[in-house]
């Protein structure tokens, strides 16, 4: 069955973006009129997408791939290009796993947009969570630490660590922990006949194997996180408010909590895990109004959706559940 995502663009209230599978095309709903702002014609193997939240970086979005790389796109419309400004390919960059496998999940951190997280299937011996830094490839986002126009720092910028889970956990029950230690990660590296890429060549055909051999554009295989070991993550999310604090749905029913800056992260190891449902975690979403509620879903038969408080998911208490019927239970309120 061919399946496609939606996103709207967290710039635009008119604005979203379709995709499917080897087609991305962005839309604009203005004045009771649907408008096609443009299409990308060089995405193959499309599984999921995360727009950027940089209002520098407008038009970027990255996308997942049935291969697992995470590829970086402009996809400003071409009415909006300056003149001269067409590129042989709309990718920037793409993030390489060690392994080849689907990605399920792609999410763009919202307040450090310099860090990208990518939810993958399971494979003996690697991680299912990788978090990738853009500013490594040639032409992504600027980084969250840098100044803005008039020049004030960004929030996320000050770095720090967390020395327990306990003291974590403190920090989303009172105020949010400052952001990443800055991180080493190797500079991109340009494979195959990089430097001689021909202006105006055609590389559509060649996303699903490697853009960078082709010379279309630079390759990042080295991420800043690896989260999960030998773990299917189906679905991701960061926690608003906690920029370093990423909670995870794997695909064997449990709700993780991961802080980048705990020591347990140098292990791929969660802070805090929940037994949320009986199978898969297919979806993590927040409550744009409360950062420390989320709903997760799942296709399990005890309950399709189940609603959880961040404080008190160490107690594996749902604050409600949806079961498949549509008939509903509470157990008390966030």
């Amino acid at each position: 069955m061919r399946r496609s995502s939606l996103l709207w663009s967290p710039h635009d209230a008119e604005t979203f973006a379709v995709g499917s599978a080897d087609n991305l095309k962005l839309y604009r709903f203005n004045a009771g009129q649907m408008h096609v702002l443009g299409g990308v014609a060089d995405v193959q193997q499309l599984k999921c997408m995360a727009w950027s939240p940089d209002a520098a970086q407008p038009w970027t979005l990255a996308i997942g791939t049935a291969s697992g790389r995470v590829v970086l796109h402009d996809c400003t419309p071409a009415s909006m290009r300056a003149a001269g400004a067409d590129a042989a390919t709309s990718a920037l960059c793409e993030f390489v796993p060690r392994f080849q496998r689907v990605c399920f999940s792609a999410a763009w951190n919202p307040l450090q947009p310099q860090q990208v997280a990518a939810g993958l299937d399971k494979v003996r011996s690697d991680y299912g969570v990788l978090v990738w830094d853009v500013t490594r490839g040639a032409g992504g986002p600027r980084s969250a630490g840098a100044a803005d126009p008039g020049g004030t720092p960004r929030s996320g910028s000050k770095a720090g660590i967390a020395p327990s889970p306990a003291a974590s956990t403190e920090s989303l029950r009172n105020s949010p922990g400052p952001g990443l230690n800055a991180q080493y990660s190797p500079a991109p590296t340009m494979r195959g006949a990089g430097a001689h890429a021909r202006h105006g060549a055609d590389f559509s055909s060649s996303l699903s194997f490697d853009l960078s051999a082709v010379g279309a554009v630079p390759s990042v295989e080295e991420p800043v996180a690896q989260l999960g070991n030998s773990e299917a993550a189906t679905s991701i999310g960061w926690v608003g408010g906690a920029p370093s604090c990423l909670l995870v749905g794997t695909g064997f029913r449990w709700l993780r909590m991961y802080d980048l800056r705990a020591r347990e992260a140098s292990v791929g190891s969660p802070i805090l895990s929940c037994h949320a449902h009986t199978k898969a975690v297919y979806g993590v979403s927040f409550d744009p109004f409360h950062e420390m509620r989320v709903v997760t879903h799942s296709d399990d038969a005890d309950g399709v959706v189940k609603g959880w408080d961040l404080r008190a998911l160490k107690d594996n208490t749902p604050l409600f559940t949806v079961a498949c019927g549509g008939g509903g239970r509470g157990s008390g309120s966030a």
